[in-house]
């Protein structure tokens, strides 16, 4: 049995870390430092996979290259990179607390989290694994569709790294893929977010929901 004031406490716990964190960060690095993270260490393109990225890849590829570390193409800067960070994280962390609140911890996770990549301006496949483990959770939590799609955002971006040299030159199963993929993170964070908003807080005493046990035969 578990009362609502639990996950509360615990979503306070993990900002109250993640703060201390940040400010032990901003001690060492500096404003720099945070400055560099979250504009890519001021890249000024789109990452190749990413969502804006990834349009530009179907009209003009003539200012594809490689910046600070990733493929890149198109133009941008980091006050857009920075407008989009806040822009995804405002509601991220909305669907993490609703998640707590409301017993659905893995569709919180994988709708804050596919949001933030559908709107970063760097997309590598490797972010893949943040969001991995929210299917098992959301599974476990009987939410089977975000689980469902979660898995499937994954498998994809699995196809698209396997893809990535025909992506740079341009092929179009390799560009449908990355494409169909950053839909469907669309698609997962908006019904992460839908089922969040329907789903009613936990309230003191009542359980938190658990995985039903098999019948006996």
């Amino acid at each position: 049995m578990c009362g609502a004031g639990a996950p509360g406490r615990k979503f306070a716990t993990a900002i109250a870390a993640g703060l201390m964190v940040v400010a032990g960060w901003l001690w060492v690095a500096g404003p720099s430092g945070l400055y560099q993270v979250v504009t890519f260490r001021g890249a000024r393109g789109w990452e190749v996979e990413s969502t804006i990225g990834a349009v530009w890849m179907l009209f003009d590829r003539s200012s594809m290259r490689l910046e600070s570390g990733a493929w890149r193409i198109g133009t941008t800067n980091g006050p857009i990179s920075i407008l989009l960070f806040v822009l995804a994280a405002v509601p991220c962390l909305w669907m993490i607390w609703r998640g707590g609140r409301t017993g659905h911890v893995g569709t919180g996770w994988a709708g804050g989290i596919s949001l933030l990549l559908f709107m970063s301006a760097l997309l590598s496949p490797q972010f893949s694994a943040w969001l991995a483990p929210a299917s098992g959770v959301a599974w476990a939590e009987k939410d089977r569709r975000i689980a469902v799609l979660t898995g499937i955002a994954v498998f994809l971006t699995n196809l698209a790294f396997k893809s990535f040299a025909p992506l740079l030159r341009g092929a179009p199963r390799a560009l449908t893929i990355v494409l169909v993929r950053n839909m469907m993170l669309a698609v997962l964070a908006f019904e992460a977010a839908r089922l969040l908003r329907r789903s009613a807080p936990l309230t003191t005493g009542s359980p938190v929901p658990q995985r039903a046990q098999p019948e006996d035969e």
